[in-house]
């Protein structure tokens, strides 16, 4: 019992050791890896001056004794070495083992040096009683850190082999733990005996006693190991399988280009993780199979899920595919949703670059949301897709909402044109209802067979033209989808100019001049003919006390001379577009007009004459139609709107075909 309070007093020395290296670890996120690893060298150093001084620990049993720095101060640093490995990494525990060796390596050569001046001229103790104990003790510890090296290596070579082996055949972590600690400390006892003892004739005996005082101390450091590691399940499971060489190849391949890369970046692992754990993006690691291997704090709060909850999902896991429960102005992004498969295809096959995808998921309030996603490919031991998205909700649905407001302006406008055409309609409607009523009473008069026939087609006639102005306004007041087809662009001309002519002033002179062959493009005509409408409406009003007053309506293939073909995208081909121009002679445009009169709501025209949505849903209409509107006006002298259209076979990137102008709906 006499030798407990030492038994004691090493028992702490050993425990706080251990669980400093342990904290110090574990706040590694939180403060840096800069304490743990000089927490780890000055534990290094300052087992070097002790296992120098030949510190032992009598144990009261013959033949056994305990050295202090080997059994005590370097035992927890194998320990922190494959705590190391085990949450952090191959690489990490091979920083740390170098750095280890270069810390002796440095202690060596500063012991051999101030060991030298203990004995040179010109160098001298202050108290000359201390000048030959510490001249022996670095003398000593020349062949001690030597030792020491030489363990480190081995512990480098040994110990993460032996774990992995162990952990890969399902043995518990104590048991893995303790079982690579205890195999590594023989080996390492071995080396290190061998190197500073090999002449003893007592070799054999101290390699023994050495072994036999460590293995108690490796036990109880494999129980604090596993508690340790259990507490950093999370990490754990991330670090599950590896190939016990890995770690050797890691040592083989230091300096490869790859490795370099890895280095660099480990210098940066603190910033990069703090502005990831801190980045407003959602941030996903995701495996080849769809298995989610990472995430940062925004994708948990996004998700609404604990994150060991979401490493237990597969990325399809998060998708939402059922039509009924995702709202309509999502629904387009739902139906071009790719699976996982495909996308991890495609990025394999783009050799590195970046892919764009938009899902649809619930969010932590169990709202439908989608998330557009940057992927890219990254190279980490295996291949992985790094995923980087933002809700894109908000855009989807302002798009949506823009949509059905300009659904609801086209119809109001529609409406306006069919009570501007009503009043000049009215006039045809009751020529022709005069034509059939004068024809019924010639009819009922009874006269020769061939002028009742004459009258019957009279008014088969006029029934036929009501029907077809009917017909158009009823085109025009429509509500619903577009039908985009092929049209003849000369006969939509025709349309828009018959309905215009019933409204236009007898002073105005107009005149239709379409090309000598159909041009054809894709559009819906009842659109077309409703800009062309207005356009000409407009012209109209223009005119409104000009002396001469003229409207030209024309239709030709564009041409680099065309007014408007320099809002053109570069690259585009006058031949793969037709030309609709509106010319007249009317007041003009102010200059300073020029600029917002696509504006919504915006008119000169007095108040209850206009509504300012004509030429806004003209440049919306020609917009969708992938073509662009140009005006070129003077004042006092007239206006030509030149409209431009892509031909229906034309090879063009519709999305690049005309200058957008700043116009916001």
């Amino acid at each position: 019992m006499e030798f407990l309070n030492a038994y004691i007093l090493c028992f702490l020395q050993v425990t706080f050791s251990a669980l400093i290296l342990m904290v110090l670890h574990g706040l590694r996120k939180q403060i840096g890896r800069t304490p743990f690893f000089l927490a780890v060298a000055t534990l290094l150093v300052f087992a070097h001056f002790i296992n120098s001084a030949e510190l032992q620990l009598s144990t009261g049993i013959s033949g056994l004794s305990i050295n202090v720095a080997t059994s005590l101060l370097l035992s927890p640093f194998i320990m922190a070495m494959l705590i190391v490995y085990t949450l952090d990494g191959t690489i990490a525990a091979q920083r740390l083992t170098i750095g280890a060796i270069a810390v002796s390596g440095t202690f060596f050569f500063l012991a051999n040096i101030t060991a030298n001046q203990c004995d040179w001229y010109g160098f001298q103790l202050t108290n000359p009683d201390l000048a030959e104990p510490l001249s022996i003790l670095l003398n000593r510890s020349r062949q001690d850190v030597a030792a020491a090296l030489g363990a480190i290596i081995i512990d480098l070579l040994v110990l993460p082999v032996t774990f992995q082996f162990f952990r890969n055949r399902r043995f518990s972590t104590f048991l893995a733990v303790t079982l690579s600690l205890i195999l590594t400390q023989v080996v390492d006892s071995f080396v290190y005996s061998l190197i500073s003892d090999a002449w003893s004739d007592d070799f054999w005996i101290n390699m023994q006693q050495l072994y036999l005082s460590r293995a108690i101390t490796m036990v109880w450091l494999g129980i604090l190991t596993t508690l340790y590691l259990n507490m950093n399940e999370e990490d754990l499971a991330q670090n599950q399988e590896k190939n016990p060489l890995d770690f050797l190849k890691a040592i083989v391949n230091s300096y490869t280009k790859k490795n370099i890369i890895q280095s660099y970046a480990h210098e940066w692992e603190g910033r990069f993780e703090l502005f990831v754990e801190n980045s407003q993006d959602i941030i996903l690691l995701i495996g080849k199979n769809g298995r989610i291997y990472d995430v940062n704090n925004t994708a948990v709060k996004y998700l609404g899920k604990d994150i060991n909850e979401l490493l237990k999902l597969d990325f399809s896991d998060l998708v939402i595919t059922d039509n009924s429960v995702i709202p309509e102005y999502l629904k387009t992004v739902a139906e071009e949703g790719k699976r996982w498969e495909r996308i991890w295809w495609s990025l394999i096959k783009k050799d590195g670059e970046s892919i764009q995808q938009e899902w649809i998921i619930k969010d932590y309030k169990e709202r439908i949301i989608s998330v557009e996603f940057s992927i890219n490919i990254i190279e980490m031991g295996d291949k992985f897709a790094l995923l980087t998205g933002r809700n894109s909700t908000s855009r989807h649905k302002l798009s949506h909402e823009r949509q059905e407001l300009m659904h609801q302006l086209t119809h109001s406008q529609r409406l306006e044109s069919v009570g501007r055409l009503a009043g000049g309609i009215a006039h045809d409607f009751n020529n022709l209802l005069h034509s059939i009523q004068g024809s019924l009473d010639s009819i009922a008069k009874n006269p020769p067979e061939e002028k009742k026939i004459a009258l019957q087609n009279n008014i088969v006639n006029a029934v036929t033209k009501a029907s077809t102005l009917t017909g158009q306004l009823l085109g025009f007041a429509q509500k619903g989808k577009y039908a985009v087809k092929k049209l003849d662009l000369g006969q939509v001309l025709e349309s828009a100019y018959a309905l215009f002519k019933p409204i236009a002033r007898k002073s105005v002179k107009s005149r239709l001049i379409l090309h000598p062959e159909p041009i054809y493009v894709k559009a819906d005509a009842t659109q077309l003919e409703q800009v062309l409408l207005n356009l000409l409406i407009n012209s109209r009003d223009a005119l409104e006390g000009q002396e001469n007053p003229k409207i030209f309506f024309r239709l030709e293939m564009a041409s680099d001379y065309t007014p408007g073909w320099h809002m053109a995208a570069p690259g585009s081909e006058p031949e793969n577009y037709a030309c609709i121009r509106v010319k007249d002679n009317g007041t003009g445009i102010k200059e300073e007009h020029l600029k917002t009169i696509f504006d919504p709501f915006f008119t000169t025209k007095e108040v209850g004459k206009g509504t300012g949505m004509g030429l806004a849903m003209a440049y919306g209409t020609i917009n969708n139609h992938s073509g662009w509107v140009n005006v070129e006006s003077e004042l006092g002298k007239g206006t030509e709107f030149s409209i431009f259209l892509p031909l229906h076979d034309a090879k063009i990137d519709l999305n690049t075909t005309h200058t957008q102008l700043n116009i916001t709906f």
